[in-house]
């Protein structure tokens, strides 16, 4: 899986670029958390297989929280959210949502085993597999959807291939705390955690610091003193 150091990474630049003027240390450390929250799900996984990009990596719960969200800020007569953080809370909340989205559960999505997308309402992986290239012989093609393949599921006598990986049965996604199916805790096993394991996992760790390291440097615009 991505390490929790590359989905850091990636966040760092959409924090930048979506909290504006709510980008603080106290935004930042909510965000932190956000972030790490789904990688909770490999605890469960101890005594439930398959719990791991399951539980907490699932759309489902993105779901819930921007409905949350909405309504708490659009339908409701006193927002929660702003009661106690005013405008700052609502960027920060759907920054946060942002975060968890793309900087965490859909890069999941397109690593490994990938993600159980929309469980418990459906339980089947899917990852996030394939080429999207323009061939002067054949055109534009693509590969991340295979209709009419060998292996996919059969709807309407048609076989389509979404990335499916199998269900929670069948899937063990290896972390630092489970590294091995069948759960429990075995001393003997070697345990190994990732920082960066490929040249773009480093680079997306490089590109989160130097943007916090960026905003630090930039100071306020200067003010118009242009007088008409």
């Amino acid at each position: 899986m991505p390490a929790s150091t590359v989905h850091a990474g990636i966040a760092l630049v959409v924090a930048a670029a979506l909290l504006g003027a709510a980008y603080d240390r106290r935004a930042l450390a909510l965000l932190a958390v956000v972030l790490v929250f789904p990688e909770l799900d490999a605890i469960p996984g101890w005594w439930l297989p398959g719990a791991h990009r399951a539980m907490f990596h699932t759309l489902v719960l993105a779901g819930l929280a921007a409905a949350a969200i909405v309504w708490d800020t659009r339908h409701r007569e006193t927002s929660w959210l702003r009661e106690r953080g005013g405008d700052w809370a609502v960027r920060v909340a759907w920054t946060g949502l942002v975060v968890h989205v793309f900087a965490h559960v859909l890069l999941d999505y397109a690593h490994l085993s990938g993600i159980n997308l929309v469980y418990p309402i459906g339980d089947q992986f899917f990852r996030l597999e394939g080429e999207l290239v323009y061939s002067t012989a054949d055109g534009f093609v693509q590969t991340f959807v295979d209709l009419g393949g060998e292996e996919g599921q059969e709807v309407g006598g048609t076989t389509i291939d979404l990335g499916q990986q199998g269900s929670t049965e069948d899937v063990h996604v290896a972390t630092p705390a489970d590294p091995e199916a069948g759960g429990g805790i075995d001393q003997d096993t070697e345990r190994r955690v990732p920082i960066a394991v490929d040249g773009w996992q480093l680079y997306a760790i490089l590109l989160g610091l130097f943007t916090v390291g960026a905003k630090r440097l930039q100071g306020e615009p200067p003010a118009d003193t242009h007088e008409e």
